[in-house]
């Protein structure tokens, strides 16, 4: 076989393997959310003061901490155990009236509590916006996920890419409203893309006159809870930070952060693409994850590194963008970049604790690293590059106990031969 020729076999079997093909997807998928969010927000920088965008970045902050909340683990869950579900659709279903009731209600407690806090005060249209921002972001997660379990990943890719398209206009049709302008156009793109997902859910196969059978989830609460203590735990710094920062440095300062945190997002969610296809392929073929987690690791390295090194190096002429002032954020950002080895470290080793279900060591860890960065956030931090270094120092911590924790369940798994075990790439 020529040269030429076995390079193009390679090429065709990576494409055609679903472990690249739903990770190539989901990368898509949040590469289109993340440009279209950086038009979004440069949008929004240039139309309204850096106040009430920092105001709106609150807002929106906190509306994510609604869905991190009311997931109840779930959104993990599906990825791990749709495949074995014997009436797919009641799962499904059942999933997501969970999810519905437990949005709605965490959204009204925390609109709130809100103005308690000091971060802002809502109005009776900004009440009712926060609570509809809570409920959508929380079912099309579910959704997301749903086509993330059924090896589907396209789908999200194009619910996202319509509604990211229609996030870009909508900031203009606002402008007289303020941080809440900035704030519904946000929703708004979010109900477009929900609505899509529904209807691409039906063409898959969902059927919506599925009952919820709440006994559907017999066995897999441990898992879930698990599973949501984590992942709450572990998403506290990214959605508390842009409050803290609002209250100690003021809503300018929240502004700069957020731009540079959307930035430094987009390489941490091609890790995170990665790990989730990882992980719904080896819940479907479990007697190959070791052969998984060496191409999924591959696929991180080979994805993310350059992107780095760009963004790294072109982060002040990115963050001039948005306006002068967002400069300030740039050793933040380069910081935050500078930890991507340390994120992706975290989303491998973070995927095989829960292929063996780990999620107790999950939650501790991120426990540690969300009290280290929110702590030290909440008393020492000075300015947004003290901040890069706390987050750092949490992400350290964060990658050597998942490390750590890996290797112990991979080890005292009889079914990996030990040269496999001491070979395999996390």
């Amino acid at each position: 076989m020529s040269r030429l020729a076995e390079v193009r076999r390679t090429v065709t079997e990576n494409v055609t393997e679903s472990l690249f093909r739903n990770a190539f997807f989901l990368t898509a998928s949040a590469a289109v959310t993340s440009g279209f969010g950086f038009v979004f927000w440069t949008i929004c920088a240039r139309l309204y003061p850096s106040a009430e965008v920092g105001y709106a970045t609150a807002l929106i902050s906190a509306a994510g901490l609604v869905a991190s909340v009311a997931s109840l683990g779930l959104t993990r869950t599906v990825v791990r155990f749709l495949a074995a579900s014997p009436n797919q659709s009641v799962t499904i279903s059942t999933m997501l009236t969970f999810v519905s009731i437990t949005s709605i209600v965490v959204s009204i407690v925390v609109a709130v509590l809100l103005p308690v806090l000091g971060v802002v005060t809502l109005g009776p249209a900004a009440f009712g916006l926060f609570v509809l921002a809570g409920f959508i972001s929380s079912f099309k997660g579910m959704i997301d996920n749903v086509f993330i379990a059924r090896r589907a990943a396209d789908r999200t890719f194009i619910e996202n890419f319509i509604g990211g398209a229609s996030r870009v206009v909508l900031p203009f049709t606002l402008m007289g409203a303020g941080s809440l302008g900035v704030f519904g156009a946000h929703v708004a793109s979010l109900v477009v893309s929900c609505l899509v997902g529904i209807v691409l859910l039906t063409r898959l196969g969902h059927d919506w006159r599925a009952r919820p059978r709440f006994g559907d989830m017999s066995g897999k609460w441990h898992f879930s809870l698990g599973s949501y203590a984590s992942d709450l735990i572990g998403n506290l710094p990214t959605m508390l930070l842009p409050l803290i920062i609002t209250a100690r440095l003021g809503a300018s300062e929240a502004a700069y952060w957020y731009m540079a945190m959307m930035i430094a997002t987009f390489v941490f969610l091609v890790c995170q693409s990665v790990s989730q296809s990882l992980l719904a392929e080896v819940s479907s073929d479990e007697a190959n994850m070791v052969a998984h987690l060496k191409r999924a690791s591959r696929l991180i390295l080979l994805g993310v590194g350059p992107v780095v090194v760009v963004l790294y190096v072109a982060a002040p002429h990115i963050l001039l963008i948005f306006g002068e002032e967002y400069q300030h954020a740039t050793p933040a950002l380069r910081l935050m970049l500078a930890s991507t080895v340390l994120i992706a470290t975290n989303y491998v080793t973070g995927t095989v604790l829960n292929i063996y279900k780990k999620v107790g060591w999950i939650a501790i860890v991120n426990a540690i690293n969300a009290a280290i960065v929110l702590v030290a956030a909440a008393t020492v931090m000075t300015d947004l590059t003290s901040l890069g270094y706390i987050w750092i120092v949490g992400e350290v911590a964060n990658a050597s106990l998942f490390c750590l924790g890996a290797w112990l369940a991979l080890r005292a798994d009889p079914t990996i031969p030990r040269k496999g075990r001491e070979r395999v790439d996390v």
